[in-house]
């Protein structure tokens, strides 16, 4: 299977993006995202084309003017496919920080760009739970779904578990407890990996990751000894 038409006008994009991104070169047979996994930024091909594997008979390649992993950038899901350079492939990285950027420099055509993006979700998501339902899993349904938190909405959901779990199950008192909004909210949140479990649309898990080279992480370094890890600081985090 093949997408050939692209979701944006590249050239009338290029100017702010190219200023807010930061360009990514890929490889032939290099991985852009590895399903499964969670990612927070997206990838939008600029030269090259990719092959996106969604199951053992179903493939989809994509070429300059298409996002990868839009849905994950959105939603906060994991990687639903494997993605790979067919060949040498440039791409733009854009995360929330560069995001914000473009939107500065370029308003307008940020707006395109993140509407051409949630609409290819959208039609991507479609066609996705059209091919699940046809298939062999039809009549299975995960127990839980996984997210990584990509709006306030469900950042709070993690919060207000946060206070249910330790200061009115366990009895717990904590100097980060909003006791008037029965939240637990403090400033590693501010960049933290924050996850949630959802099942039958509540939530009924969180766990946060903070990495030491994303952001100031405090007495935490000197308490688990960070700085002895070989793989300090880009490879070690606290949760």
């Amino acid at each position: 299977m093949s997408a050939t038409s692209p979701i944006v006008d590249m050239k009338k994009l290029a100017q702010g993006a190219a200023a807010a991104g930061s360009v990514a070169r890929f490889d032939g047979g290099e991985v852009l995202r590895q399903k499964g996994q969670f990612y927070r930024d997206l990838l939008l091909i600029l030269e090259g084309e990719a092959e996106v594997r969604l199951g053992p008979s179903r493939l989809l390649t994509v070429g300059p003017g298409h996002p990868i992993g839009e849905l994950g950038y959105l939603n906060g899901t994991a990687a639903n496919a494997t993605v790979t350079a067919k060949g040498r492939l440039l791409a733009w990285r854009l995360d929330d920080a560069s995001m914000s950027a473009l939107e500065a420099a370029n308003p307008t055509d940020a707006l395109a760009l993140l509407r051409a993006v949630a609409d290819t979700g959208q039609l991507r998501e479609a066609d996705n739970a059209a091919f699940a339902a046809a298939g062999p899993l039809s009549r299975t349904s995960p127990e839980f779904e996984i997210l990584l938190c990509r709006n306030a909405e469900i950042l709070t959901e993690a919060q207000r578990l946060r206070y249910a779990v330790y200061c009115e199950e366990l009895g717990r008192s904590s100097p980060h407890a909003d006791h008037q909004r029965k939240i637990i909210a403090d400033e590693l949140d501010d960049f933290g990996h924050v996850f949630v479990a959802r099942s039958g649309g509540r939530t009924v898990g969180t766990i946060r990751a903070n990495r030491p080279n994303e952001g100031e992480i405090g007495l935490y370094e000197e308490l688990y000894d960070l700085r002895a890890s070989p793989w300090y600081p880009d490879g070690v985090a606290i949760s």
